[in-house]
């Protein structure tokens, strides 16, 4: 969450939430004007996605998650044959018991109808929910949302934009993106199940999916990009695990169907190459401070190494993810002879086999 405030010289103060949009005095956008023509004295202004100003002071995820405030999360992403996602993913929620439940977030109202219907027609209780619904109607399915199977209640609610924001369930423990947002809400889906609630302990984020050609062939949907992405920006915790290509905090999973005979193991592996390889760093390519990025560097060049037997990396040579690793090395000789470099990362080097001066090893090499 960012907060900031504004300043002015009249006499009530001011509380906005949900203030994405509203920039400075100086530059005041016209969404904004209604806002900043109001009398105040103090401004004080809350946004989870702050898009126009800097914030005064930013409360961001990890650090909520230790205060206690919100509950920790792990991304779960499947890894689904092409075409349409629904059956897989409702295999998915049969295998996930300890998703208690699960708001299933769409991109039309008729897509989530489909899919609360095909939820029920497996024997998984699953109710709709949209902007149109009736007011009576809305009240008793969120009802049924919060009593939960165990008491006859839903497991499922589908749903496009209007349970994104300003909606209180933090019995809700998992935020399901039926097929790729378009939208630019992916974080508020996402909190709608980081509330701390008695029967939860970490909340899990089903993201797009990596998907599974027919000719064997791997796509990666940008929506998954930009989720990471979205959630790398507000955790640190987050960016750190990409930036060193962990699993701790997101999970891939195999829910492919109709198989074509390739070996399970081998094809998980792929997708989790790719993820490393290509949907990492693009996430990450606006959050990575210098030594998140010197690590990114030093991954690559340990690939490279284990792959080629040396670290002699060409100057324009760059990796599938496009990271330009023969510029990344050129410039670790240069950081050393300016004393750039700390002990710890030319020690790393070391370990790889850097060679510091290419015409003392090529000399040696004819010599």
């Amino acid at each position: 969450m960012y907060c900031y405030c504004k300043e002015a010289q009249n006499v009530w103060d001011e509380i906005e939430d949900e203030d994405h949009r509203t920039a400075s005095a100086a530059r005041p956008r016209p969404q904004a004007s209604t806002v900043l023509n109001l009398s105040a004295r103090k401004r004080l202004f809350f946004s989870a996605t702050l898009r126009w100003s800097r914030p005064d002071f930013d409360f961001d995820l990890r650090t909520a998650v230790r205060a206690g405030v919100i509950s920790d999360y792990t991304i779960l992403v499947p890894f689904m044959t092409a075409g349409d996602p629904k059956p897989s993913l409702v295999q998915l929620i049969q295998d996930l018991p300890t998703a208690r439940r699960i708001l299933a977030f769409c991109n039309t109202v008729q897509e989530a109808k489909q899919f609360a219907k095909l939820l029920n027609a497996e024997g998984v209780q699953a109710g709709h929910y949209n902007g149109c619904t009736a007011s009576l109607q809305r009240t008793r399915i969120l009802e049924d949302f919060k009593k939960g199977p165990s008491r006859g209640g839903l497991r499922v609610l589908a749903t496009v934009d209007v349970l994104s924001e300003g909606v209180d369930l933090p019995m809700a423990d998992t935020c399901l993106f039926v097929e790729p947002r378009k939208g630019l809400r992916l974080r508020q889906c996402v909190g709608r199940v980081l509330r701390q609630h008695q029967q939860k302990v970490d909340a899990l984020v089903v993201s797009p999916p990596i998907i599974q050609e027919a000719d064997g062939g791997l796509q990666v949907d940008g929506e998954l990009v930009r989720l990471l992405a979205e959630l790398a920006g507000a955790d640190p915790e987050l960016r750190k695990s990409l930036a060193e290509n962990s699993f701790g905090r997101v999970c891939l999973v195999d829910q492919r169907m109709n198989r074509s005979g390739d070996s399970p193991a081998v094809a998980l592996e792929e997708a989790a190459t790719l993820l490393c390889t290509k949907v990492y760093p693009r996430a990450l390519s606006s959050y990575l401070t210098a030594d998140d990025r010197w690590q990114l560097g030093l991954a690559q060049l340990t690939q490279y190494q284990q792959e080629h037997g040396h670290c002699k990396v060409p100057w324009k040579h760059r990796t599938g993810s496009e990271f330009a690793l023969g510029t990344w090395v050129g410039y670790q000789r240069s950081a050393r002879k300016a004393n750039k470099l700390t002990a710890q990362q030319v020690k790393q080097l070391d370990t790889l086999g850097f060679q510091w001066d290419l015409r003392a090893a090529s000399w040696e090499e004819k010599f």
